[in-house]
């Protein structure tokens, strides 16, 4: 604008001068081209925004809250991966002052909360304090006080009454701050192996895919501190959790750490997005349930790029596909489980049958389910290691009398969205449950299993999943076996 004033001063000169008269056709053009860049420079300035607020804007992308797009992401937003925006928090709800306390109850299955400044634990009250006060500077900022039950089951009164506690306080005055005595200069992850963990099902759904998706944007630089730690159950799961954290676990008991951690940030709870998945549209770079089985390939294979499974190229005609088949011990055994397997070598399959238990390894699972074409088995816990089966492979979920809701709900739902298997389902008649030889063919346990159902989960576990065996009408199955075959064929010619 000082350019465009000195040109028009010096237009008026010449207006005035009778000397350079001649050239004022020359100086009247130079006056309109620099109003007019003056204009569009201020038209600019009001119409783009500024880099702030696309940086804004793509912070409230990843939480829903309206849909930017980027080219590329800022670079300053790369470096801040663990920032609240990125965990779900929006900027309404962050301070901008360096210390942040700020907790989300809104979800039924999980409380959240984020801290951020000078963090140090302690163990022996379970407390985790953040300290924004400066000595002797007395307290210059509200105090805060807020407890949380880390687990993603909240809804279960049961469940959460055996898991612990952690309190999150603000300290105003750092006199009253336990010293740090471990410095991290990565942030912590608070989460709980309580709850129903033991059961492979509850395993993924409660806690290793919430932690997944709380965790994998931090590239392993993330801390794990577990309450309700169960030792063997980081032992059995180390492989998946080495992909998530580069660091020790704390196990946040006051004999296991005695010693005060000190942290720049923390995440408190795990998200929840859905049975066995994860939303992208839910979490900070767009991750998905494939980005989650990549991660399981890494954890449990050498080679993570390997190709283990027949139909990942044209099937050879001296090749029979493998059929996985689950089987069961105790309840829901299917009764007929010889011809079955009979029955699937007839159709052409090589058949492996396994019975995994809390002691099974799930590396050798994985090795297993990773290297099969079909994985089949009565609902239950085991099905989990559907998730293990590579792109192409074909999921059998035999559904008993009464189970219909779970098995929609824990399996098929999930198995259904993801693009990389195809989804088949044997729901079995009444004539094929054991239940049928116990009861009168009108008994409400074989004609009307919702009336069951509606009286709640433990009634229908009593009769349907802790007491019913199948035995599989053969000429049923055999068309199920035919399918998968020609699922199985279709996608190895596509590939």
């Amino acid at each position: 604008m000082k350019l465009l004033a000195r040109v028009s001063l010096a237009a008026a000169s010449n207006l005035h001068s009778e000397k350079k008269w001649k050239g004022f056709p020359l100086l009247m053009i130079i006056i309109f081209v620099a109003l007019f860049v003056g204009c569009a420079m201020s038209l600019l300035r009001i119409m783009l925004p500024t880099a702030a607020t696309l940086n804004q804007g793509w912070m409230r992308s990843m939480i829903g809250e309206n849909k930017v797009n980027l080219v590329s992401e800022p670079a300053e937003q790369e470096e801040r991966y663990y920032s609240p925006a990125a965990l779900g928090f929006g900027e309404n709800e962050t301070r901008s002052t360096e210390s942040t306390l700020i907790c989300d109850n809104s979800s039924y299955r999980t409380d959240v909360c984020i801290m951020k400044g000078d963090i140090r634990t302690h163990s022996a009250s379970s407390t985790l304090f953040l300290v924004s006060g400066t000595p002797g500077s007395g307290p210059q900022e509200q105090e805060q006080k807020f407890k949380i039950k880390p687990c993603t089951r909240k809804w279960d009164n049961k469940t959460m009454a055996s898991v612990k506690e952690v309190s999150l306080e603000r300290l105003t005055d750092p006199a009253h701050a336990p010293q740090c005595q471990v410095t991290h200069s990565v942030p912590a992850l608070v989460f709980s192996t309580g709850g129903y963990t033991g059961n492979l099902f509850h395993d993924f759904t409660d806690v290793i895919v919430p932690l997944f998706i709380a965790s994998y944007h931090l590239k392993g630089q993330v801390v794990f501190i577990i309450v309700n730690h169960k030792r063997w159950w980081t032992a059995k799961f180390g492989d998946i959790i080495r992909q998530l954290s580069f660091y020790d676990i704390l196990d946040f008991t006051e004999e296991i750490t005695p010693e005060t951690h000190c942290f720049p940030e923390a995440i408190i709870g795990l998200r929840f997005h859905e049975d066995l998945w994860v939303n992208p549209a839910l979490t900070p770079y767009k991750h998905t349930i494939t980005d989650f089985q990549k991660m399981l390939s890494r954890a449990f294979e050498e080679d993570g790029n390997k190709k283990r499974s027949t139909f990942q190229y044209p099937l050879l005609k001296s090749q029979a596909p493998k059929l996985v088949l689950i089987g069961r011990n105790r309840s829901r055994v299917f009764l007929n489980q010889k011809e079955i397997v009979e029955l699937a070598e007839k159709v052409g399959f090589r058949v492996i049958v396994v019975s995994p238990n809390v002691n099974t390894q799930m590396k050798e699972m994985y090795r297993i389910i990773n290297s099969c074409d079909v994985f089949m088995g009565i609902h239950g816990a085991a099905l989990t290691h559907f998730l293990f089966l590579p792109p192409g492979g074909v999921f059998v979920q035999v559904v008993p009398l009464g189970i219909g809701w779970a098995s929609r709900t824990f399996f098929r739902k999930p198995a259904m969205k993801m693009d990389s298997i195809s989804y088949l389902e044997y729901q079995i008649l009444p004539q094929e449950s054991s239940l049928y030889d116990e009861y009168p063919k009108d008994h409400p346990y074989l004609r009307n299993p919702k009336s069951v159902n509606v009286k709640g989960w433990e009634a229908t576990k009593k009769v349907y999943l802790d007491n019913q065996n199948v035995k599989l009408q053969l000429p049923r199955l055999e068309r199920m076996f035919v399918k998968a075959l020609h699922l199985i064929h279709s996608t190895s010619n596509v590939n």
